[in-house]
């Protein structure tokens, strides 16, 4: 009976530890993508994106120009990226298009590239459909995949012998349906001339050495490039990708990882960041700052991109809130704050199932809409410009769809708000809602009670008497180039339809159009564009009061 107990025990433990490992791999937010050599990483890479794909994109895995420009004909066709020899097919990637249950084969390259017994052995052997995309040189292969494609609008030129340029905005060419064209670095092939006129917006990626000026003016192009790899990649990011759900992260000095990577990348409509082995380049560091990301992923072994490293991205990405268990708690100065600033995060979060709270701090009684109102309604008191002030906050929340219990109206005096008022109000919320989630405007505001919102927040963040703290940046701070990241609203209609409780005009009922009559114009790019902005604690903005 002592043995059975011992074995049942045994049995359990081991359950529970296999539970626990599954359960941490499920949360990770940060996932590693490799596999012992770039044929078998990059037959992960397709498993980690593809239970079944009709289609597999076939490149040489040992040399990378007739490679570079497959990324937007995967994308087109929802292929996968596999790797193979030049003289033979690997086992990995046989059995890795026998999983996805294949049936068509798009080889990219000549039969120097790819050999003609790896074409005979899938057509004879794997019964598959084979298409052969490649021409005499590399650039003759870039402009086939690019007729390939078909129709399109805008074309990035790379330089055939520099891969990390390409495979830097090889995502965001696929996402776009755009083709990669190659170039010398002084010599404009006319193939290549000819495939970019087709289209009405062309990018020359890399700087002078890569692609040099007088084939910039040849090509009429727009150059993005940075100082090195690096550089141009966080240059990349920043200009084409906005908000993404995902970031991959392969190594600057090796092709494979991120040509297969960057088929994944631009399945999931993300991007890719070069960095090196052992250490993030500055130019990265300062990028991930304008991103919050659901996941990350590392492509390529330890090897590729070290362990060290790896741990060092983790810590400095930016992760989507994912824990539901505690509040979001918005503390706003002054009524339409909520919704200028924070409406699309505060949609964001409720269409996820947070329990949002928002705190309004003042009536906004000094408003100069006061003096206006007052040449058609004499009567009406501060006090009543006050709730009338409440009245559209409350009824914008509601169109949020942010319950009536959880919202909160302080009278702290407007134009007069301190620090010392917030820090009360937040710590009062934290002891009712320990390990909150606390939203306050930007500690870089120039408004005075904007500013008071945000310095109160991130001191007390940085003092540790509260965990979770992220600042919302106002369209005031519109024209200053603040990094931050955005957020957008799960139920866009719901954010518009907020717009609306500024803009209602009753006086009967007491309403005035108060918000909209202070600031039309930021209500109006709202509707536009209803996005919010966010950036982190910053330790250099402690304080000015405490």
């Amino acid at each position: 009976m002592a043995n059975k107990l011992k074995v049942f025990s045994s049995f359990v433990i081991i359950c529970l530890i296999t539970l626990f490992f599954q359960y941490k791999t499920a949360l990770a937010e940060q996932v590693r993508i490799s596999g012992g050599d770039r044929f078998i990483t990059a037959a992960n890479i397709s498993k980690a994106g593809w239970e079944t794909a009709e289609t597999v994109v076939l490149a040489q895995g040992l040399d990378f120009p007739d490679a570079l420009a497959s990324v937007p004909l995967a994308k087109k066709l929802n292929a996968p990226i596999l790797l193979t020899r030049s003289n033979a097919l690997p086992s990995v990637t046989i059995e890795e298009i026998k999983r996805l249950k294949a049936k068509n084969v798009m080889i990219m390259g000549g039969p120097a590239a790819v050999s003609l017994n790896i074409e005979d052995d899938l057509v004879n052997n794997l019964k598959l459909n084979v298409k052969r995309i490649g021409g005499e040189t590399r650039y003759k292969t870039a402009e086939a995949i690019a007729a390939e494609m078909g129709q399109y609008t805008q074309v990035f030129i790379v330089n055939a012998n520099n891969f990390p340029d390409a495979l830097s905005i090889a995502p965001y060419a696929a996402k776009t349906g755009s083709p990669i064209l190659l170039t010398k670095s002084d010599f404009l092939p006319m193939e290549v001339k000819q495939a970019a006129d087709k289209a009405e917006k062309r990018y020359v990626i890399g700087g002078q050495v890569a692609v040099n000026d007088a084939i910039q003016a040849e090509l009429n192009a727009e150059r993005i490039a940075g100082q090195t790899r690096y550089d141009t990649s966080a240059l990349i990011l920043n200009t084409f990708y906005k908000i993404q759900p995902y970031l991959y992260f392969a190594t600057g000095v090796e092709f494979t990882d991120a040509l297969a990577g960057s088929a994944l990348a631009a399945k999931n409509e993300s991007g890719i960041a070069l960095v090196r082995p052992n250490a993030i380049p500055p130019e990265i560091q300062d990028s991930l700052k304008n991103y919050q990301f659901t996941k990350t992923f590392v492509l390529g072994g330890p090897k590729a991109i070290q362990q060290d490293t790896a741990d060092q991205l983790d810590q400095q990405v930016i992760y989507e809130i994912k824990d539901q268990s505690n509040p979001i708690i918005f503390y706003m100065p002054h009524s339409d704050d909520e919704l200028l600033a924070a409406g699309a995060g505060i949609d964001h979060y409720l269409s996820r199932g947070f329990d949002v709270k928002v705190v309004l701090l003042t009536k906004g009684k000094a408003s100069g809409v006061y003096q206006r109102l007052q040449s058609q309604f004499p009567e009406l008191t501060l006090e009543e410009f006050g709730e009338a002030r409440v009245k559209e906050f409350k009824d914008s929340l509601s169109r949020l769809e942010v319950k009536e219990n959880n919202i909160f109206v302080y009278d702290f005096p407007d134009s007069g708000l301190t620090e010392e008022d917030v820090r009360s109000v937040i710590m009062d919320f934290e002891n009712r809602f320990p390990n909150a989630e606390h939203r306050a405007l930007s500690f870089e505001e120039a408004n005075k009670d904007h500013r008071a919102t945000g310095i109160a927040l991130n001191n007390l963040y940085w003092e540790g008497q509260v965990k979770n703290a992220r600042f919302y940046i106002s369209p005031y701070l519109e024209n200053r180039f603040i990094k931050g990241f955005y957020i957008e609203p799960i139920h866009r209609s719901r954010v518009i339809d907020a717009i609306f409780a500024y803009k209602l005009f009753n006086p009967e009922e007491g309403r005035y159009s108060i918000g909209y009559q202070s600031v039309p114009g930021m209500f109006d790019r709202l509707e536009e564009n209803p996005v919010s902005k966010v950036h982190m604690p910053d330790k250099n903005f402690i304080s000015e009061e405490s």
